[in-house]
């Protein structure tokens, strides 16, 4: 089965193409704080790892049967939620990545807990919503740690969910309403039974 290095799904990847310099450098900063926050006790040997790998077609043992054929364009519309059409809390081109890339059960549970946990976490930050935020804060650093646990690419992931989510202005914005509505948040702990 030939892949495709994920890097290669094209430019559309890039994150906060068109924001601000000023918002780009705040935007690594947010970036920087997911990855951290996503450190929970795994030690990451990942530095050399190769990026999760695009499949040929949709991946049998746990690809979303719902996954579209061809991929749809990135979700760049002005909409902070994006167009979610299965209802199942993950966005349509970030489920669409997630049933395409060559990834364990548990890898694809995870990144999939993840997308649907920082979309809730934008839409949060959107309405100024303090008690959803906390609960998207629970929700992503679960996935974030079940990751880490289960994955050695589990940063590579990690990354790709965040880069893809908050990849407009107005998502940008979310993110930083959501960030001042958690900043006093304890972090949770987890234990090896929360995955």
């Amino acid at each position: 089965m030939a892949t495709t290095d994920i890097t290669a799904l094209g430019p559309e990847l890039r994150v906060n193409a068109e924001l601000s310099d000023r918002k780009k450098a705040v935007s690594a900063v947010v970036l920087a704080v997911v990855v951290l926050g996503g450190c929970g006790g795994s030690s990451d040997s990942n530095s050399g790892a190769q990026p999760p790998q695009a499949a040929a077609s949709t991946p049998s043992g746990g690809g979303s049967a719902t996954a579209p054929p061809t991929a749809p364009p990135v979700d760049r519309s002005a909409s902070v939620a994006g167009n979610d059409s299965d209802a199942n809390g993950i966005r349509d081109d970030l489920d669409h990545l997630v049933a395409r890339l060559s990834l364990t059960p548990a890898e694809r549970a995870g990144m999939a807990d993840l997308a649907r946990a920082t979309r809730a976490l934008l839409i949060a930050g959107a309405g100024g919503d303090s008690t959803a935020a906390a609960m998207a804060f629970d929700a992503q650093r679960r996935a974030m740690y079940c990751l880490n646990q289960t994955s050695t690419q589990a940063q590579t992931l990690i990354r790709r969910v965040a880069m893809l989510s908050v990849n407009t202005e107005a998502r940008f914005d979310a993110w930083v309403q959501y960030e001042k509505q958690v900043s006093t948040q304890p972090l949770p702990s987890f234990s090896s039974g929360a995955c």
